[in-house]
């Protein structure tokens, strides 16, 4: 049986290539696909059309109460990912923590606004280790190395209270599980874990009382080529039983809280991993029980246009989403406005585009 992750995994060690999103497809056509911490298409060059912002080539100040987006993507000329930030009118857009070496991905904010964790795949830690750093990208420090304890660490999100840190731990090539990492302690305690078939493939979120994780599963073919399916789930944050509050066939990924917790917002067939697919990609909203599943986007009518990677601004308002054409070279960062459903493109390309929180 091979492994999702050994099938392609050297080739992207050589190259630290970009990683993708979760979810799937039914059609044998597309090609393999491995898990959020391989799985990446070749980096394109960038289009003028779709990015107008140069990132700055020094740091620039983040001062209290401004609104920034935390984000990954390219520098021109570089064959691997940095971490980005640029105003949430796509002014300023520059990359940070430079001084450390490696591919940098999976960024994203402290509670507070005031620090970020992000992923670094280097050489020594080829698997992804986590690191914090100031809001800027100032003193960026090492937080954890997945050791023994976890072949791959990526996916990092901070509690509500700064105390701990969830994480993906990628046990072994067919294993994938939802940690939580106490920085004091350096203790580690497992949530919940699935084997393949099925896998794990983007960040882990906390509700904003600190009580539940939701998280995203995704399940492969039994030849391990194409994803058929996800789902969105949730699991206390101290343990316990695992509710799935959507099934395999809808497609489902990314979920993040509304900022009152009163819904949940993910996206169907994921930037990433569908491929070859006809059906559209929007954002939906769903209770924490499963129940009252709306549709918020209806801008995707088919397998030409993504919306994905939903992230609600803190105050309710927004929720941030990467766009993705057939044809364009990579994602752009855009707005929805959750009661009407419009569309807010900017020009800037970029994935995974996290808000700042704020007072």
């Amino acid at each position: 049986m091979t492994s999702i992750r050994t099938s392609v995994w050297p080739a992207l060690l050589a190259i630290f290539i970009l990683v993708a999103g979760c979810s799937g497809t039914t059609q044998s056509s597309v090609a393999p696909v491995a898990s959020a911490a391989a799985s990446v298409p070749a980096r394109a060059t960038s289009s003028a059309s779709t990015t107008s912002q140069t990132p700055a080539p020094s740091r620039i100040a983040v001062l209290d109460g401004e609104a920034w987006l935390l984000y990954a993507w390219y520098q021109p000329g570089k064959e691997i990912k940095d971490v980005f930030l640029a105003r949430s009118d796509g002014t300023d857009a520059h990359p940070i923590v430079g001084d450390v070496p490696g591919e940098h991905t999976a960024p994203s904010w402290s509670a507070d606004g005031a620090h970020i964790v992000f992923v670094v795949r280097d050489p020594p830690t080829s698997g992804g280790s986590l690191w914090t750093a100031n809001a800027d990208g100032s003193g960026a420090t090492l937080l954890f190395a997945h050791g023994d304890r976890c072949a791959e660490a990526f996916h990092p999100a901070w509690s509500p209270d700064g105390k701990l840190l969830a994480f993906v731990c990628y046990v072994d090539d067919l294993t994938a599980t939802v940690q939580v990492l106490d920085p004091v302690s350096m203790s580690i305690k497992e949530l919940t874990r699935v084997a393949w078939p099925e896998f794990i493939d983007n960040q882990p979120r906390w509700s904003s009382d600190g009580r539940t994780i939701a998280f995203d599963t995704m399940k492969w073919d039994q030849t391990n080529q194409f994803p058929i399916g996800s789902l969105i789930a949730t699991v206390p944050a101290g343990g316990g039983n695992v509710h799935r509050l959507t099934d395999f066939a809808s497609f489902a990924s990314a979920p993040d809280w509304s900022p009152d917790d009163s819904v949940l917002a993910f996206n169907t067939y994921d930037l990433g991993n569908v491929h070859g697919t006809d059906q559209p990609s929007n954002v939906y909203t769903v209770a924490p029980d499963g129940t009252n599943v709306r549709q918020i986007t209806t801008a995707s009518t088919d397998g030409t246009m993504r919306i994905g990677l939903p992230r609600w601004s803190a105050d309710g308002s927004r929720i941030w989403v990467s766009v993705t054409r057939e044809g364009e070279t990579g994602p752009s960062i855009a707005w929805i406005d959750p009661l009407t459903g419009a569309l807010h493109e900017l020009p800037l390309e970029g994935k995974g585009p996290r808000p700042r929180p704020l007072p």
